[in-house]
């Protein structure tokens, strides 16, 4: 019952940044996987991508709403403060117009949060049931009984089933809220391209540079998910043991509480092993990343 087999696996090849002709394919191999999943997203659910794309749009749109009121707000305050020392008449309007339109957008993003809350959290569900059943789809099709032999399979099996409990939220947030900044970058782009043209291609750069380490990024952290996994899944086998009834007699009768915990603790330590030079390698390059953003706030200094 406690005996628990693996069969020897060669270990893969670290996965290093990319060089400079990796790029192109990494960038082409991550715009097709998420044109995949975005299918899959609007599959599960369209009625809710519709609205979660809409509001995404909106909270873009507020951005350059927010600077817009917010300067002409200052601005009516001053022209007031200053006619009302000259003595001469002030336009009262303009100066509610603009108190009314802050106020608003002070509310909107909060009633839009909640509304988001409530969106994410249902077509993040209906994502989640969409891809579990592709799974199962794929497994159901595999006619040759063999790919379900040996360890590779259930160690993958583990992973994923690991990586769904958040990966798809994360992306579809991740997506969404891409779009939100890009909207957002292009409104502000049109208003101040014609005093600084450079800084909405900084930006835009900076961005770019900014999608290529997260595409790394997300490769790493699934290369340590799957070489952890071997880790992870001895943690769910030990961890079953304490609350299956035949295997719990054992236990108790053989004392084996103190086995079954250390040989968790060693499973355990196995895998943050391997997610700690995972997360290593991803702060280097986070790191790495801000001297772009160092720069050219040396520069605008």
């Amino acid at each position: 019952m406690l005996h628990y087999r693996y069969i020897k696996r060669k270990s893969k090849a670290p996965l290093t940044a990319p060089k400079l002709h990796e790029i192109g394919p990494l960038i082409r191999q991550n715009l097709q996987i998420t044109r995949r999943l975005m299918t899959e997203l609007v599959k599960a659910s369209p009625g809710l991508a519709l609205v979660y794309s809409l509001q995404s749009a909106i909270g873009g749109l507020l951005v350059p709403a927010q600077v817009y009121v917010t300067a002409g707000l200052i601005g009516s305050i001053v022209a007031s403060i200053a006619a009302a020392a000259d003595g001469s008449s002030v336009a009262d309007g303009t100066l509610r117009f603009f108190v009314i339109a802050w106020l608003a957008l002070q509310v909107v993003p909060i009633l839009a949060g909640v509304l988001s809350q409530v969106v994410s959290m249902a077509l993040g569900e209906n994502f989640l049931h969409q891809l579990n059943k592709k799974l199962m789809l794929a497994a159901n099709r595999v006619e040759d009984l063999s790919a379900f032999e040996g360890e590779n399979i259930f160690n993958d099996s583990t992973a994923i089933r690991r990586e769904l409990t958040f990966r798809p939220m994360s992306f579809m947030t991740g997506i969404f809220s891409l779009l939100t900044s890009l909207i957002a970058l292009t409104t502000l782009s049109g208003a101040i391209i014609r005093y600084a043209w450079e800084l909405p291609v900084i930006a835009v750069s900076l961005g770019i540079i900014a999608l290529i380490l997260n595409a790394w990024s997300g490769r790493r952290i699934w290369r340590g998910s799957l070489t952890g996994a071997r880790h992870a899944r001895m943690m769910d086998y030990i961890f079953s043991l304490c609350y299956s009834r035949d295997s719990r007699q054992e236990v108790r009768i053989y004392d084996l509480n103190d086995y079954v915990e250390s040989k968790f603790t060693s499973a355990f330590r196995g895998m943050k092993g391997v997610m700690n030079l995972t997360r290593r390698d991803i702060a280097v390059g986070n790191l790495a990343s801000l001297i772009p953003h160092v720069a050219l706030l040396a520069w605008l200094i």
